[in-house]
């Protein structure tokens, strides 16, 4: 009996890998069409913009891409420490400025995590910013720093 019963199993294995076999055939033809005819769009679309009078759009000091400066942005946990005291101010003062979590600058500066590229940018454009548009920035959030003595 345990013999009979075997070769049932075996048999039902086999008609389910047939079955698997014949469903995955039939997706894998639906998925190479649709791949196909991705292409063409994108081939179609290409031509479309090469073929259209399009009016020059004047892009003077506005970049179209966040990573268009081609470099990548080095941030490390003692930089952010640094340029954040250089500004003289608290981490959730900095926080507010960049629109993160006070625990994210947290963990930034202790190293347990590094800040997304977004983030990154951010703290590079804070860091590049005049005085007076830190000044200004800050105005705007409503920070106030308070300045100690030694600090000018």
């Amino acid at each position: 009996m345990a013999k009979l019963q075997q070769i049932i199993d075996e048999e039902i294995r086999k008609q389910a890998r047939r079955e698997i076999y014949r469903q995955l055939k039939k997706v894998r033809e639906q998925l190479a069409a649709v791949r196909k005819e991705l292409a063409e769009n994108k081939q179609q679309i290409k031509r479309l913009l090469n073929t259209m009078d399009l009016p020059a759009v004047p892009t003077a000091g506005i970049s179209l891409k966040p990573e268009d400066s081609g470099k990548a942005v080095r941030v490390t946990s003692a930089r952010i420490r640094k340029w954040r005291e250089k500004i003289g101010c608290s981490q959730s003062q900095y926080a507010a400025l960049l629109g993160v979590n006070i625990l994210s600058v947290c963990h930034w500066e202790s190293g347990k995590t590094v800040p997304r590229e977004e983030q990154k940018r951010k703290i590079t454009k804070l860091r590049d910013m005049s005085k007076k548009d830190l000044a200004r920035l800050m105005s705007e959030k409503s920070i106030v720093i308070k300045r100690n003595k030694k600090t000018k």
